[in-house]
């Protein structure tokens, strides 16, 4: 699935790169991260990703 199709209804702003990628799977773990995959960034109550 492209990330532009993921991000449908979605506000949001492009800063670098282009949304025409194909995603794989999904992930809120670093330690998780493989070729074709999307990072998301989650606050929490003990941590930011963001940072």
């Amino acid at each position: 699935m492209l990330l532009e199709e993921l991000l449908e209804g979605l506000e949001y702003q492009c800063i670098k790169g282009n949304t025409q990628i194909e995603a794989e799977h999904l992930v809120y773990h670093t330690g998780k991260i493989e070729e074709g995959s999307i990072f998301v960034c989650l606050k929490g109550a003990n941590f930011d990703s963001h940072q």
